[in-house]
């Protein structure tokens, strides 16, 4: 034998509590017509009081599925604005962040954060390091300190005594040995 659970639909249950309650209001106003009171669980009631408590209870219900279909309808449109204000929302962050500048501690008056300066990464700033360490001793580039140590007499060096620049070599096609 297998168990399996089965779900139980809240909505039909309560669809079938109240043709259950209906039918029986129905059976005791067509067949109880001529009865004053009935005898239940040991105890005299009146036929108009147990038919105003089924009555009761039938009305519960309506209402219930009349507010849960009103809600239902309340909370869809609610969502359909809130996307919509949501959307306005970003074009005044955007034209607050234009006016005052995306930085600016004035956006907290507004309810927006500020933007922050994103963080850099320690090994992007290890790497970063390395790279300008290759390219400086690639480049033969100098400190300040060993820039502050050359010495030379400019007044001696003539203005065309140099050697002519030759002008810059273009690359040439490849060429193809087949």
């Amino acid at each position: 034998m297998s168990t399996s659970t089965t779900r139980i639909n809240v909505s039909a249950q309560k669809a079938t509590v109240a043709a259950l309650l209906a039918a029986l209001v129905q059976g005791i106003e067509k067949e109880l017509a001529g009865v004053d009171s009935l005898e239940v669980d040991g105890s005299s009631l009146p036929r108009t009081e147990l038919l105003g408590r089924f009555q009761a209870a039938l009305n519960a219900i309506a209402a219930v599925k009349t507010a849960r279909t009103a809600l239902a309808q309340a909370v869809s449109s609610q969502k359909a604005v809130t996307a919509q204000a949501m959307t306005l929302r970003a074009g005044v962050k955007r034209t607050l962040q234009t006016k005052f500048g995306p930085k600016s501690p004035k956006l907290q008056d507004f309810g927006f954060t500020p933007a922050r300066a994103a963080k850099t990464l320690v090994n992007v700033k290890a790497q970063a390091k390395t790279k300008a360490a290759a390219t400086q001793i690639a480049r033969g580039t100098k400190g300040k300190k060993q820039k502050a140590l050359i010495k030379g007499d400019v007044a001696t060096i003539p203005a065309n005594s140099g050697p002519a620049a030759k002008p810059p070599e273009t690359a040439k096609p490849a060429t193809n040995p087949s």
